[in-house]
């Protein structure tokens, strides 16, 4: 059997590993004490953002192990506009209640997505911010949409041209659940009037 070099550094690597208990966390094994995060479509269960908002405050810390969660929908498209050049771009809106890391998990190219708390706030896409300011690197500069400024909280890295908003009112149309281990994950969702 002919096995490239790579491969067997990292085969070897792995077996090493395996002794330590380091080879679950290098294999994307975790134990109890992980966090899963589990999506669900709630577009036809007439969720809003106010009711996520009350099972987290319940739920924190209870017996279903629930972390976090984090509601979303998609809002009206609109142009953008970088205030200084007067640079324009057409995107779409996604309007969050809860972290937008848990909803959207991906890289950070600029800022970071916990800043996103305040509703002066937004989060772009690499697209739109490569579009706007010619740069990933624009945590900090300042947005127009619509007829109100924004400050940009964080670039993540996304092709979809779009931008990030707080919302905490509104029809919610998909929604991350954070848990804390991974046991009864079924059961949980039932709990919380998700299955």
């Amino acid at each position: 059997m002919k096995i490239k070099y790579g491969k067997r550094v990292l085969l070897l690597v792995l077996l090493l590993l395996s002794g330590t208990g380091t080879f679950a966390a290098a294999a994307g094994i975790r134990g109890s004490s992980a966090l899963i995060r589990e999506e669900r479509d709630l577009q036809l269960r007439n969720v809003t953002m106010e009711e996520i908002e009350d099972i987290k405050e319940r739920e924190k810390g209870g017996m279903t192990g629930l972390v976090n969660i984090a509601g979303w929908r998609h809002g009206e498209a609109g142009n953008i506009k970088e205030p200084v050049s007067g640079k324009k771009e057409g995107v779409g809106t996604i309007y969050v209640n809860g972290p937008v890391s848990l909803a959207f998990p991906g890289k950070v190219l600029s800022g970071s997505f916990e800043a996103v708390m305040d509703k002066k706030d937004c989060i772009l896409t690499r697209e739109v911010s490569w579009s706007l300011f010619g740069s990933v690197n624009t945590a900090g500069c300042r947005v127009a949409f619509g007829d109100k400024m924004y400050t940009v909280a964080a670039v993540i890295d996304r092709e979809e041209k779009a931008v990030f908003f707080t919302a905490d009112e509104g029809p919610v149309e998909k929604a991350a659940f954070s848990f804390q281990g991974r046991g009864r994950l079924k059961a949980r969702m039932e709990a919380l009037g998700f299955e």
